[in-house]
Formats: C-alpha cells, structure tokens, sequence
C-alpha cells in the first residue's frame, strides 16, 4: 500500500488538548508541530480519512545522539543566535 499521496491541507487534532487546526502534509499519519494552546511541539492526528489504498506511514524513534553530534549542534545554534543579536545590535 502506498503512505505518500499529493500534498494537501488536512484537519488535524493535537492529541495533548485536542485543539484542531489544518497542516499541509503528502500523507495522512502524525505530523509533530508546535501547538499554540499547549506551547510546546506535540504529536496531532490526522482527521480526514485514509484514501482506499493508501495507508499510514510507520514512524521509527530515534535518539538523536546516534546520528548527529548534539553538543556541536547546540554550539552552532547558540553561535548563530549571538550572532544574530550582535548584527541587530549594532
């Protein structure tokens, strides 16, 4: 069965305060945005039905520290916030 349909806008629901709001996706599973009531990235559900033929993709957890330097990352980040505000100091 195929996950990956055309893009489109779909209602989804946050799972943490069930507030629902539509996301762009080319698939009907999870989708992981920032929720504005719950203030904080949370996983919503997708409320338009599955396509006959096509089914939801299958996510896979994964620690972050097994594929990417975290403490390199977060330097880099921090580096280009103060950056930033230096340039818009000025």
């Amino acid at each position: 069965m195929k996950t990956i349909g055309k893009y489109s806008v779909k209602p989804y629901e946050c799972i943490e305060c069930g507030t629902e709001e539509e996301h762009g996706t080319n698939h009907w599973g999870d989708v992981y945005p920032w929720c504005k009531l719950c203030q904080a990235f949370s996983m919503w559900k997708c409320n338009e039905e599955i396509p006959k033929g096509y089914t939801t993709p299958k996510w896979e957890s994964v620690n972050l520290s097994e594929i990417a330097n975290v403490d390199e990352l977060f330097r880099n980040h921090m580096q280009e916030m103060i950056d930033i505000i230096n340039t818009k100091g000025r």
